[in-house]
């Protein structure tokens, strides 16, 4: 990866991430952790670059996991909390999509 490649990432993750108001999803920063983990391989190490914890990190990477319906709902606007995309991570797969559903309809 090019710094320049490198230095967009980590612009859209602080847009995403340091604002009251998310100017970017949660799965574009998702998948720009996700990037830069591979990159440097490290939890931590990405987590000072972007200046979250690493465990924030993590969770955000694994919105990645997310069934694609579920991954639609954040997209679409129904869902956009990257701590509810992470409990729904950690459901059985078969119960997430469902599960999501669930939350958009009764807001729970």
């Amino acid at each position: 990866m090019h710094k320049q490649e490198e230095a967009k990432l980590i612009a859209e993750i602080i847009a995403g991430t340091k604002r009251k108001k998310r100017r970017i999803n949660v799965l574009k920063v998702a998948d720009n952790l996700r990037a830069l983990h591979e990159q440097h391989k490290s939890l931590v190490k990405v987590a000072n670059i972007v200046d979250l914890s690493p465990e924030m990190v993590r969770q955000f990477i694994k919105l990645n996991s997310l069934p694609n319906e579920v991954k639609k709902l954040f997209k679409d606007g129904h869902l956009s909390g990257v701590d509810i995309g992470y409990r729904i991570s950690k459901l059985e797969r078969k119960d997430q999509i469902a599960i999501a559903q669930r939350l958009t309809v009764s807001k729970l």
